[in-house]
């Protein structure tokens, strides 16, 4: 397991047209710099749905109405290398360099994690940038796609955390949304590749959940009280840019029509299982959004939300996603943290195989976004597997209200 640095950036209140950064901790010291938003505001809701459609469609879309300069650059490149050039100017780019070499020569990873204070209305524009793109050029590389360097979103919320033991197997609810009057989406493909390709994964047990009601969800949650440690979502995702509201559409219990649920109920629900839940996954296009308006609530946005009622940490996506990518990215994301790996390694892992599952052809890597409030990625302390420990469910597809199908563990290598 690669041990990480800490490189931790915390932006300030924006003065004039500059953010003040700190770094608050690296290996070569701590220093003080600015942020300057390298896109014209009046434009980077165009320039941000453009980047959705170049990584959702995998093109090499030219960046020319970024910079002439930069023609031969994709979209995602020149986002990102205009992202990096600003955060590591001045000392902030002599510490990042530094702390580079130091990390190569310890040959450990440089954790780049940034603070940012929802509370502060001056960071609003800053909460929808793609840091998942930021693009080292002088090395060729988008920083987020090496095990070396995770990017990492970390809310300040003012709670303590401390990891929750874990007795394998990594127990996973996966709730399956498919409300009518919405846009099918092909889950039962998604669910038969999840039970396949997650299900060959050593130390991981799957549970399905096919009655996406909030009611049905609680009452799952009450009967198997204290079993899982994540809950997994698919379906719709929802974001309301006048409210700043973010939701999941669910079903409702009488009709299965849509129910929107907003990050805040959820959490309410999720409270009583955060004694072993500590990550919420969330396959859901819009469910990383956190609104850029000013005067409003900037914990609307579901994942926001989740991690203000004190989830740990949350995977959620900011443009939407393949199915291929998804279960590739999840499969591997869950088989890491399984074997003991930090949340953030887990996340830049399921990156990396959905690059090499697409032949390099793709950039729906940088989708999924990573919210944390642990220090160090350390979610779960686990114990050892016990060789006569069985899954309590059998496999098979079974429909509500009936027992659940389930993906037998293969328990953790010795």
């Amino acid at each position: 397991m690669i041990e990480y640095e800490d490189f931790s950036l915390k932006i300030g209140t924006k003065r004039g047209e500059v953010y003040p950064i700190s770094v608050l901790d690296s290996p070569a010291g701590q220093g003080r710099g600015t942020f300057r938003l390298p896109f014209d505001l009046e434009k980077i809701d165009s320039t941000l749905l453009a980047l959705g459609r170049v990584v959702r469609g995998s093109a090499p879309t030219p960046s020319r109405d970024l910079s002439p300069a930069a023609a031969t650059r994709t979209l995602p490149e020149e986002i990102g290398r205009q992202l990096f050039q600003e955060l590591f100017a001045g000392r902030l780019g002599d510490l990042f360099h530094e702390s580079i070499g130091r990390c190569s020569e310890r040959q450990c990873g440089l954790r780049i994690t940034l603070h940012t204070d929802p509370e502060d209305p001056t960071q609003a524009e800053l909460r929808s940038l793609p840091w998942e793109f930021l693009y080292y050029e002088e090395k060729r590389r988008f920083l987020s796609l090496y095990p070396d360097t995770p990017i990492v979103r970390y809310l300040d919320v003012q709670q303590s955390y401390t990891p929750l033991p874990l007795d394998p197997p990594l127990r996973i609810l996966v709730v399956i949304s498919r409300p009518r009057g919405h846009a099918g989406l092909d889950l039962d493909k998604e669910c038969k590749r999840i039970e396949r390709e997650w299900g060959r994964h050593e130390g991981v047990q799957v549970e399905f959940m096919e009655r996406a009601s909030i009611e049905a969800l609680h009452e799952r949650l009450a009967e198997e009280q204290y079993r899982y440690h994540v809950l997994h979502y698919m379906g719709h995702g929802d974001f309301d840019e006048e409210t700043g509201r973010g939701v999941l559409v669910m079903e409702r219990e009488d009709d299965q029509r849509a129910a929107k649920v907003d990050g805040e109920t959820l959490g309410v629900l999720l409270e009583p299982a955060r004694r072993t839940m500590s990550l919420v996954f969330l396959n859901a296009c819009e469910t990383a959004k956190i609104t850029r308006k000013k005067g409003l609530d900037p914990f609307a946005g579901v994942a926001a939300a989740l991690v203000l009622a004190g989830m740990p940490a949350v995977v959620a996506m900011q443009f939407p996603i393949s199915d291929d990518a998804a279960i590739q990215f999840a499969g591997t994301f869950y088989a890491c943290l399984a074997r003991r790996d930090p949340v953030d390694a887990a996340v830049t892992e399921g990156r990396r195989r959905i690059l090499f599952a697409a032949g390099g052809d793709t950039k729906e890597w940088g989708t999924p976004v990573l919210f944390m409030r642990v220090p160090k990625g350390i979610i779960f302390q686990l114990g050892e597997v016990k060789p006569e420990e069985k899954p309590s469910r059998p496999i098979g597809r079974r429909k509500e209200p009936k027992p659940p199908r389930s993906v037998k563990p293969k328990g953790l290598p010795k």
